[in-house]
């Protein structure tokens, strides 16, 4: 998932389950630059963050409804930080990466489902026709289109079923070539059990 803090784009990894917040980034000595994770609340809370057996520093960046309320610097193994106000959402990047992010400040999620299966687009789609089916990636940007009635299938199913082709191919074996077929009927139910995810464009 990435998301944009004032004029600066992150990869972070959203943790929702207490289990992943409680974690975090425990036993980490290092963080990739422009990586970190992000803290979710499905209800705003009041929340301690820990520093203990975080072996780096970090910006801790206190949000609510998608605006930077707070911001503070964990240092490496250096205990407990509360910020006092309600939160839903709790960013850490690396400390270095803070420069040009203020209290204030908007983020926005570039790929995120929202309600209703829709993917909110890391692009301007507005060049496209309404009618034009479109192949995005995780962070909502076009990979190709499609006609109608094509189907795109998941790599490891891809992959799965070129290689039952390959040995029905090299067999010629009856047994080989109906093994195909039922990994294409699984492959296909499984597709259009799937629910519907479209974007605004």
């Amino acid at each position: 998932m990435k998301v944009v803090i004032g004029n600066k784009e992150f990869k972070v990894k959203s943790l929702f389950s207490d289990k992943g917040r409680k974690k975090g980034l425990k036993g980490f000595k290092t963080l990739p630059e422009g990586k970190g994770i992000a803290l979710r609340y499905k209800t705003p809370s009041v929340v301690t963050i820990t520093m203990d057996d975080v072996y780096m520093d970090l910006a801790i960046i206190f949000i609510l409804n998608e605006e930077i309320m707070a911001i503070s610097i964990g240092v490496a193994d250096g205990g407990d930080i509360l910020y006092d106000g309600s939160v839903d959402t709790i960013i850490e990047i690396n400390s270095d990466e803070l420069d040009g992010i203020l209290v204030g400040h908007k983020i926005e999620w570039v790929g995120e489902k929202l309600d209703g299966g829709k993917i909110k687009s890391g692009q301007d789609l507005s060049k496209y026709k309404s009618e034009d089916l479109l192949i995005l990636d995780e962070n909502g940007n076009v990979q190709g289109k499609m006609k109608g009635l094509d189907r795109v299938h998941s790599r490891a199913d891809t992959k799965v079923l070129y290689d039952l082709c390959v040995q029905a191919d090299s067999s010629k074996s009856d047994t080989d070539y109906k093994k195909v077929g039922r990994a294409l009927v699984r492959i296909i139910t499984k597709q259009d059990s799937t629910p519907t995810e479209t974007i605004d464009a």
